[in-house]
């Protein structure tokens, strides 16, 4: 609270500077607009003022020249005057009444030009000031517009090297924007590259995991019907001929897990590499893996003779417990586990060793199920060789030992 009221009252100090200042900087504004005017005036009273003196000047020149040119004239005239008056006394002969009349008249006749030419000078001296004045103000308007011409000539030649330089920098902005337009052209084809690529791979892991989930459907179902069999076989007469068509099974079987074993691991590769091109692209794009189209099974069990002629050597037997066929689900683990505990036991003696492991790993894992789950990965590489080679598989022991 305390640091607040500081900063209130801060506040409010401050605002009442900024309205001194505000009130000083109007009335500074007021005297200043003030003293604009009183300058502008003076300055013109100073200017005509100049104008006229300098027209008096001028006057005052022209007028002495003028001046010093009539005194020489009178100096001349008197000079002329003195010996007109010698010439004259020497004509004394002449009659008085007429050279008093003509002196007369001389004398008034000389008067009145020497007015008219005083009157003419004093208005030709005025005008030649004034001429004077305004050749004088053309001089120095010359000179200004001609240091305005030089001034605008420098400034034109400044813009014309800031015009180049800057046509200059847009024409290299100009080649990196096209340079520009060019790269993103290119990453949207990339992109939509990558888009397609990524389609084409989810199509084709779509096709594969459907497939696999085809092979382990197919598997639940063998194994399912492996205890079947098992249990015909407790109560058939011909075990031999039985155990013969259990080893085709068997190979059978193997057949489809290899098959099951390579698409995993095709699937796994191009996980892998689609993580690291995911990881190795700045921009978000796709990795550029190529989906390898899914191949065939090499054999489908459910189709040989081997599964046709078991089924029918195991119809007499399930006629005599009870007279009809066992159905075969779709499903995995369907039997009870009394019956799957009974098949285990009565027939583990006639068991290969490998066909015992691998049940046995199937009904650990849960009806058949791959080792690695349902989360996607790979059976174990040494699924078909037996427990001590799947012991020793490192994969099998980091997860299962």
């Amino acid at each position: 609270m305390e640091t607040i009221r500081l900063a209130l009252r801060s506040l409010n100090e401050l605002e009442k500077k900024y309205m001194n200042l505000q009130i000083k900087h109007e009335q500074l504004e007021t005297e200043l607009f003030e003293k604009n005017e009183e300058f502008t005036r003076l300055s013109t009273a100073s200017k005509n003022l100049y104008k006229e003196y300098e027209i008096l000047k001028n006057q005052y020149e022209t007028e002495t020249r003028a001046m010093s040119g009539a005194l020489k004239d009178a100096t001349q005239w008197y000079k002329e005057n003195k010996e007109l008056k010698r010439k004259t006394m020497l004509l004394m002969d002449k009659d008085a009444v007429d050279e008093g009349v003509d002196a007369g008249e001389g004398e008034s006749t000389g008067d009145n030009d020497i007015e008219n030419l005083n009157k003419t000078i004093k208005q030709l001296s005025a005008e030649v000031a004034e001429l004077q004045t305004e050749v004088d103000q053309l001089k120095q308007q010359e000179f200004q517009t001609t240091e305005e011409n030089v001034k605008l000539g420098e400034d034109l030649e400044s813009e014309r090297r800031k015009t180049e330089k800057l046509e200059s920098k847009l024409g290299d902005l100009q080649k990196e924007h096209n340079q520009l337009l060019r790269v993103m052209e290119m990453m949207r084809k990339e992109l939509e590259e990558y888009k397609q690529k990524e389609e084409d791979h989810r199509q084709s892991l779509a096709a594969l995991k459907k497939e696999s989930d085809a092979h382990k459907r197919e598997r639940n179902v063998l194994a399912h019907q492996s205890t079947l069999i098992l249990q015909g076989l407790n109560d058939s007469d011909n075990a031999g001929d039985y155990m013969m068509l259990l080893q085709e099974i068997e190979d059978l079987k193997r057949t489809l897990e290899d098959d099951r074993n390579k698409y995993e691991e095709e699937i796994n590769m191009l996980q892998v590499d689609d993580d690291n091109d995911l990881e190795g692209e700045p921009d978000g794009a796709l990795g550029r893996t190529t989906i390898l189209p899914a191949r065939p099974s090499s054999g489908d069990p459910r189709g040989t003779p081997a599964i046709g002629r078991i089924r029918a050597g195991l119809r007499p037997a399930a006629s005599r417990r009870g007279g009809a066929t066992p159905a075969v689900p779709p499903t995995t683990s369907s039997a009870s586990p009394t019956t799957d505990g009974a098949a285990s036991a009565s027939a583990e003696t006639q068991e290969p060793s490998a066909y015992r492991w691998r049940r046995y790993r199937s009904e650990t894992v849960g009806g058949g199920a791959d080792i690695v789950g349902a989360e996607g990965g790979t059976k174990c590489c040494r699924w078909d060789a037996g427990e001590e080679a799947c012991r020793s598989c490192s994969l099998c022991q980091r997860r299962y030992y």
